[in-house]
């Protein structure tokens, strides 16, 4: 009786023993499989970061296609401030110095009879407080629609929001001499609805880097970008003061048709190389596509 029951309790140890081997078994085929696969489908960073896109234009064809849209995105700030001080800086030679209108006697007579250089010509005779208000109406505009930026552009894409509102500033900027010689208020208004559109820029443009640039790169893609606004202000102050003292199209108006047209020009190119984010850009490569929206964190949901 007794060796029977040893018999079934050591049966029953072997099956006992048979049963953890082949869990042991399938354990160790399961973790392999999943090692298999993250291989497989975790590809390294810097396979994605030594593939350029096939962007097509020019140099864009060996950048990758976030750092094509930063580039771009640059130069929209650069014409974005170029388009905001122009007129600091013009309104020096449009308008007629108070001291110059006020004057009743030659200050320096022996000074304009040695000088060789013609007499300037001031079209506009407006007090300074009309200048202020001229100055100050871009502001006006500017702080009425930055705060609402970051939602249209969620809502309409950021692509159109940055890129749209520099060109509509663009025109405008076109049309600021013509305004100015009718009448100031006109001028004023001009100003204020370039200060409209560009106030969702830098919203807008925080809404694209949220879909565009990889939370490592975030401390230096975006603020690289955005240094187009000081490169645009210590672009654009000597080169009206140059293009307004040498004549250039007129004088003062350069200002306005240069930068104008620059950004005109700027708008065209962004169409081709703006996209709101990877999934939309149709020469961005794959690994690239793959490495932004691995590493780019989702939006939480509302």
């Amino acid at each position: 009786m007794m060796n029977k029951q040893t018999i079934d309790t050591s049966s029953s140890e072997q099956q006992y023993n048979r049963i953890i081997v082949d869990a042991s078994e399938d354990s160790a085929t399961i973790s392999s499989t999943i090692n298999t696969t993250e291989i497989e489908t975790d590809p390294l960073l810097d396979e994605y970061q030594v593939e350029p896109s096939s962007a097509g234009f020019f140099l864009c064809s060996k950048l990758h296609a976030r750092y094509t849209v930063a580039i771009w995105a640059f130069f929209g700030f650069f014409c974005l401030y170029a388009m905001r001080v122009n007129l600091s800086v013009a309104i020096v030679a449009m308008v007629a110095p108070q001291s110059t209108l006020n004057q009743s006697v030659e200050a320096c007579p022996a000074a304009e009879k040695n000088s060789t250089k013609p007499p300037t010509k001031y079209e506009f005779d407006w007090d300074p407080s009309k200048e202020g208000i001229i100055l100050g109406a871009f502001f006006y505009g500017y702080t009425a629609t930055q705060v609402i930026g970051g939602n249209l552009a969620e809502k309409f894409g950021a692509k159109w929001i940055f890129g749209g509102g520099i060109f509509i500033a663009s025109i405008l900027t076109l049309l600021t001499p013509v305004a100015a010689r009718i009448h100031y208020k006109l001028l004023i208004a001009i100003r204020v609805i370039i200060g409209m559109a560009s106030g969702p820029a830098f919203p807008s443009a925080a809404a694209l880097w949220g879909k565009w640039v990889p939370t490592s790169e975030r401390s230096t893609v975006p603020p690289a970008a955005q240094t187009g606004t000081s490169i645009g202000i210590i672009f654009t102050t000597p080169l009206v003061s140059i293009m307004t003292e040498n004549g250039f199209i007129g004088g003062w108006p350069s200002a306005f048709y240069v930068f104008g047209i620059a950004s005109c020009i700027w708008f065209i190119c962004w169409c081709f190389f703006g996209f709101n984010s990877p999934n939309e850009h149709p020469r961005i490569s794959n690994k690239e596509r793959l490495f932004l929206n691995k590493h780019i964190p989702p939006r939480p949901s509302k």
